[in-house]
């Protein structure tokens, strides 16, 4: 396209911003970002920064998402949802809910979008802090905004499994039962050997994957990884100890959070 002479709009890059966060793309991500403030023709306006946010966020960069948003002249409710999903995304609970309380003192009235991404939040906090409360509260304002939401009634027994109450998960699957949910039982694996076990493990795409970029990337990289099913305990492990072993930060965006992996920790403190 610019081979061509032709000039990306607003309208283009927004649509670019999305394709970035669909791949993780963080050096295109801001290569975008950087292009645009050269751009004195380009208004970066409400959805185009918040189009931004998201592409920051959905690449593992939060402290890029939070650099668009300070310097946005406005705000709307889109772009504090996009804030606090990234937030939601890193596992941030704490800065999650300041931006709410933040976003609440601006007069702005959230809407059911923004409390999910808040419960998200906490629900990876929660497991670390076991403080419930606040997620309790969201979950309330959801059911009342939107009400056929079932997905609030899953996030909320998380927690609850999370902090040991038990009576309370108990409640929530009566919910979902009553709702009309049954699990779907038809991808569960059966029993396998125990050489046969450690060969699929072995072959988990996210242990291949920062295989072939530990051969492929310099010293001090960084290692990211993008994945749609959710990481599992053993790919945990393993990319705790790559990371301890050859010194380098691996970064796994799965369908759940974001996991930072640096000197043999990650940043869900192991609860995800």
């Amino acid at each position: 396209m610019q081979n061509q002479g032709v000039e990306p709009d607003r309208v283009t890059l927004m649509e670019l911003a999305s394709a970035c966060g669909y791949l993780g793309a963080v050096e295109l991500a801001k290569w975008i970002y950087l292009y645009i403030q050269k751009k004195d023709d380009i208004q970066c306006d409400l959805r185009l920064g918040t189009a931004l946010i998201d592409m920051f966020a959905r690449c593992g960069d939060p402290h890029g998402a939070m650099q668009v948003f300070s310097h946005m002249a406005q705000r709307d409710v889109s772009a504090w949802t996009a804030a606090i999903g990234a937030m939601a995304m890193e596992g941030n609970g704490k800065q999650a809910i300041e931006l709410f309380n933040e976003m609440l003192h601006q007069g702005i009235k959230p809407d059911a979008v923004v409390f999910v991404n808040l419960l998200t939040a906490l629900s990876h906090g929660g497991r670390m802090h076991k403080n419930v409360d606040v997620a309790k509260y969201a979950a309330e304002k959801i059911a009342q905004l939107d009400p056929e939401r079932p997905g609030i009634h899953v996030l909320l027994s998380t927690i609850y499994a999370s902090a040991g109450q038990w009576n309370d998960v108990a409640k929530m699957n009566c919910r979902l039962r009553e709702a009309g949910y049954s699990p779907d039982l038809t991808n569960v694996l059966l029993d396998v050997d125990e050489p046969e076990k450690e060969y699929l493990l072995s072959r988990h795409s996210e242990k291949l994957a920062i295989a072939f970029s530990l051969i492929n990337t310099g010293q001090g990289m960084p290692v990211r990884v993008v994945k749609n099913l959710r990481i599992c305990s053993d790919c945990h492990t393993f990319a705790k100890s790559v990371s301890k072993v050859y010194n380098r930060e691996i970064i796994i965006r799965d369908n759940n959070r974001f996991h930072f992996f640096r000197h043999g920790s990650c940043s869900c403190k192991d609860y995800w």
